[in-house]
C-alpha cells in the first residue's frame, strides 16, 4: 500500500509539472499573437463611402477628381458625386483635395463613421493657366456619334422577327387597327462613311379589325414606311444628317440623372416629320413646321441609345398658293386640303453581341383634312405606328426564302384567337382599353378579325391570279 502511494504520488508530480509547461507555452503564444497582430489592428482598413456636394446648392459634385492627401490615393466621383476610398480605420482627420473644370478646392473632413459620409465644397473658380481641360460641345458629341454609326451598329444584313402595329384615331374615335407578325429584311452596304438599308418583308402572322374607310387608308405609309423613319440607316429624314447640322441647336440636359450624354436639341426652321407625305421636301414644306427631340448617347462608345422627337406646325404658317398646292390630297372624287397639327417619333435602340440594334420605333402624326371649296373641316385624323424587335438572325426559314417584298404584304392566313390572345405589345402613345372600347363598337374583335381575314383572303387570291403580288 505505501509503494503504491509513492507510485501516485509521483504520477501527479508529473502531470502537475506537464500541466504547468503547457500553461507557460500558451502563455507564451498569447503574447506572441498580440505581438504580431498589434500592428495590424491598428493598421486595420474601413471604406470610406462619400458622396461629394457643392455649399452654394447642395448638388452633386459629378466626375470630380479627388485624392486623399495622407495616403496618396486618387478617385472619381461618379455622376451622382458618389466615391469609395480603403482608409486606415485609425484615420480621423482627413484631407481631400478636389479639382473639376473650373473648380479646384482643398477640404479638411473630420470623420463621422456614418455608412455614407456628406462632404461639402465651397468652390472657388480656377485660373485657366491653373486648370484648363477642353470637353466636347453638345453638337461635337452628336457628330461624334453620327460619325460611329459604323462602328457601333451592324453594317452587314440580317433578319429581324418583329411586330408592327397601326391604327388610327379620325374624329376622336380609334378605328382601322391591323397587327402582324413581320420578317423584316435589313439589307445592309456602306457608302462612304455611311450605312445604306434597303428593307424587306414577310408576314408569319396577321389581323385586321373592321375597315373604315378614309383619305389615309389609301396611302401607303406601313411598316416599309415607319421603318423607313428609323435615323441610324436612313439619316437624311432625321435630325442626325450632318448636313443640317448647322440649322439646329444642340445643348446638353444637365437635369438627366444619367451618365450617358443626354443632348436636347431644335431646329425653328424645319420639321423632319413628312406626316404622311409620301413626296415630302423639307425645302417645299419649309417654315411649316419646327421640331424638339432628346438624344441619349453611351458615353465611351458614343452609341445613340434613344431618340425622341416632337414635330409642331406653325399656325400662321400658309402653304404655296401653287394650282396645285403640295398639301393638297385626292379621295375618290374629293380633293382635300390637309394642314399639319403635330408628331412624335421614339427610337430604342439595345446592344447585343457588341453592336446596337433596333428594339423599338414608334411614332405618331396628326393632320387636319378641309373640303377646299368651303374650308369646312372633314376629318381630324392621328395615324399610329408602332414596331417591335424580338429576335435576331441571319438565318433564314425555307419557307420565308421568296416571301420578301419590299412592302409589307400579307398573304393567305387564318385568324386564331387564341393566338393573338396571348399576344400583349405595349401600346406606346395610348392605353390599349381606350382603342379596345373604341374597336368593339363594331362588334367582337375576333368577329371582327375572321370576317376581314376572309375578305382579305378573296382579294388576294383574285389579285394573285391577275400576277398583282408574283415576286
Amino acid at each position: 500500500m505505501y509503494r503504491f502511494f509513492l507510485a501516485f504520488l509521483k504520477t501527479e508530480q508529473n502531470l502537475s509539472c506537464r500541466r504547468q509547461t503547457l500553461f507557460g507555452r500558451v502563455v507564451v503564444l498569447a503574447f506572441y499573437f498580440l505581438f504580431i497582430l498589434a500592428p495590424a489592428q491598428l493598421s486595420a482598413q474601413s471604406l470610406f463611402n462619400g458622396i461629394l456636394y457643392r455649399v452654394s446648392d447642395s448638388t452633386a459634385l459629378s466626375f470630380a477628381a479627388i485624392s486623399l492627401k495622407e495616403i496618396n490615393q486618387s478617385t472619381l466621383t461618379d455622376a451622382n458625386g458618389v466615391f469609395h476610398f480603403n482608409i486606415p480605420q485609425s484615420l480621423k482627420k482627413i484631407t481631400f483635395n478636389i479639382s473639376a473644370i473650373g473648380v479646384k478646392a482643398e477640404v479638411e473632413y473630420q470623420r463621422t463613421f456614418d455608412p455614407v459620409e456628406k462632404i461639402y465644397v465651397d468652390i472657388t473658380p480656377n485660373s485657366l493657366d491653373e486648370f484648363s481641360i477642353k470637353g466636347l460641345s453638345a453638337m461635337e458629341v452628336v457628330e461624334k456619334a453620327v460619325a460611329s454609326i459604323p462602328a457601333n451598329y451592324m453594317d452587314s444584313s440580317y433578319i429581324c422577327y418583329s411586330f408592327f402595329r397601326r391604327y388610327e384615331k379620325v374624329n376622336n374615335v380609334f378605328t382601322n387597327l391591323f397587327e402582324a407578325q413581320p420578317v423584316v429584311m435589313f439589307r445592309l452596304k456602306k457608302s462612304g462613311k455611311d450605312i445604306e438599308s434597303t428593307e424587306g418583308y414577310a408576314v408569319k402572322n396577321a389581323r385586321c379589325s373592321k375597315i373604315w374607310p378614309n383619305i389615309t387608308t389609301d396611302h401607303a405609309d406601313n411598316a416599309s414606311f415607319l421603318i423607313h423613319e428609323n435615323p441610324i440607316y436612313h439619316l437624311d429624314h432625321s435630325a442626325l444628317n450632318p448636313a443640317k447640322f448647322s440649322e439646329y441647336i444642340f445643348n446638353f440636359d444637365t437635369s438627366a440623372k444619367t451618365e450617358d450624354y443626354v443632348i436636347n436639341y431644335e431646329c425653328k426652321l424645319f420639321s423632319s416629320d413628312t406626316h404622311g407625305v409620301m413626296s415630302y421636301n423639307t425645302s417645299t414644306f419649309r417654315g411649316e413646321s419646327h421640331e424638339k427631340g432628346q438624344l441619349v448617347i453611351e458615353r465611351g462608345t458614343f452609341a445613340i441609345k434613344k431618340i425622341h422627337r416632337t414635330s409642331l406646325r406653325y399656325w400662321d404658317y400658309y402653304y404655296p398658293p401653287f394650282e396645285n398646292p403640295p398639301n393638297l390630297l385626292s379621295w375618290g372624287y374629293t380633293k382635300y386640303l390637309f394642314y399639319f397639327v403635330d408628331g412624335n417619333l421614339d427610337a430604342d435602340y439595345v446592344p447585343y453581341n457588341g453592336k446596337w440594334y433596333l428594339k423599338k420605333l414608334a411614332r405618331q402624326y396628326t393632320n387636319e383634312f378641309n373640303l377646299p371649296l368651303f374650308e369646312s373641316k372633314e376629318f381630324t385624323i392621328t395615324n399610329y405606328y408602332e414596331w417591335y424587335a424580338d429576335s435576331v438572325s441571319r438565318f433564314i426559314t425555307s419557307d420565308l426564302i421568296n416571301q420578301f417584298y419590299p412592302n409589307l404584304i400579307v398573304g393567305l392566313y387564318d385568324y386564331d384567337q387564341n393566338y393573338w390572345d396571348k399576344i400583349d405589345y405595349p401600346y406606346t402613345y395610348n392605353s390599349k382599353e381606350a382603342v379596345m372600347k373604341d374597336l368593339l363598337r363594331s362588334g367582337p374583335l375576333d368577329k371582327q378579325c375572321q370576317k376581314e381575314c376572309s375578305s382579305h383572303n378573296e382579294r388576294y387570291t383574285e389579285a394573285t391570279k391577275k400576277g398583282h403580288y408574283s415576286q
